[in-house]
């Protein structure tokens, strides 16, 4: 998972060119990934992975040192892995398994979690209401117990 954040820069004056040229040389390497997936795919039926543009990319920055090999490594990886995640079609589902003989529905109600098509009746877990009542008895006690009473430590130490 990437996290993205949004810092707002007020770089100086002779900065602007030199973040100028990362911009432009970055979304040309945006538009680079993006075409070498779109060629292989249609020409090979082949997914480029994110090894492979990184790897050439290791090599594009050492062969052009004054274009893509002054950006940062790090911001042009970046750029890299987010056109990966960007652009990655995932396999497809694996067809459908045999279809069941027999029609089963079910109806979700209210008294019970489940009713089937057969009339077998699901109860619904009773667990969470039994565990929400201690709770709020305990919570209750402590609420009637003197403020530094002996009685009221032990009613903490229950709530724990």
């Amino acid at each position: 998972m990437f996290l993205s954040y949004r810092y707002r820069l007020y770089p100086l004056r002779p900065h602007l060119p030199q973040l100028d040229r990362w911009r432009s040389e970055l979304t040309f390497l945006w538009n680079y990934a993006l075409e070498r997936r779109r060629t292989a795919w249609e020409r090979e039926r082949r997914r480029v992975s994110y090894l492979d543009q990184e790897r050439d990319l290791t090599r594009w920055q050492n062969f052009d040192t004054e274009g893509i090999g002054r950006v940062p490594v790090g911001v042009a990886q970046g750029i890299l892995q987010r056109s990966d995640l960007a652009y990655t079609v995932p396999d497809p589902p694996p067809p459908p398994s045999e279809a069941p003989r027999h029609p089963v529905g079910f109806d979700l109600g209210l008294t019970h979690l489940a009713t089937l098509s057969d009339g077998t009746v699901v109860d619904s877990p009773q667990f969470p209401r039994a565990a929400e009542q201690r709770p709020a008895r305990e919570q209750r006690g402590l609420a009637r117990t003197i403020f530094m009473g002996n009685g009221r430590s032990r009613a903490v130490h229950r709530l724990r």
